[in-house]
């Protein structure tokens, strides 16, 4: 009896051993689950101004910041120039760029997640630039998201004649699982 009592024992702490060490599952976006830290980016993609005089590559990033879900939208810009008598510029302190940049995220149906935007305005003076739109208020989650991004520039050199406006949407934009 007292054999049976003690097999049975070894094998209840085998079991409980051995679920211990069994993987969790992964993370589903559907659960709400941490998102991983990182920066994750649209690809970047290369827009001329009116007439062609202007261009610059763009791409605009969700930066998760902590395990907590503190993220922050920013932009980067690379190749900011205008075209003057057949020869390309880069912005500079004497001919700069007025950019106004809007990001708004929102979870695709049937997720949880945040929906909020933020915009930012500032004056680009240099080839290529990366901003940060600020913290935003609510946590990300990992999952699908849809990522509409605005953004206009205004020079260098050229005036509002030449204005220089991309705005996309990211309808899969994924913010992967911790």
């Amino acid at each position: 009896m007292r054999v049976k009592r003690f097999t049975g024992a070894i094998a209840a702490t085998v079991a409980l051993a051995t679920s211990a060490l069994v993987a969790p599952t992964a993370a589903s976006a559907d659960d709400g689950d941490a998102a991983a830290v990182g920066s994750y980016c649209t690809p970047w993609e290369g827009f001329y101004g009116h007439s062609g005089t202007t261009y610059t590559d763009l791409r605009t990033c969700v930066d998760v910041l902590d395990d907590q879900g503190d993220y922050r939208f920013s932009v980067e810009t690379s190749r900011t120039t205008y075209r003057d008598w057949g020869i390309w510029y880069s912005a500079s302190e004497n001919y700069p760029a007025g950019v106004t940049a809007t990001v708004r995220i929102e979870p695709i149906p049937g997720q949880e997640g945040p929906s909020e935007g933020r915009g930012k305005t500032w004056t680009l003076v240099s080839r290529s630039y990366h901003t940060s739109l600020g913290p935003m208020n609510e946590a990300i989650t990992c999952g699908t998201y849809r990522l509409d991004a605005h953004y206009e520039q205004v020079g260098p050199l050229y005036g509002h004649d030449r204005v220089l406006v991309a705005k996309r949407s990211f309808d899969n934009f994924a913010i992967p699982c911790a």
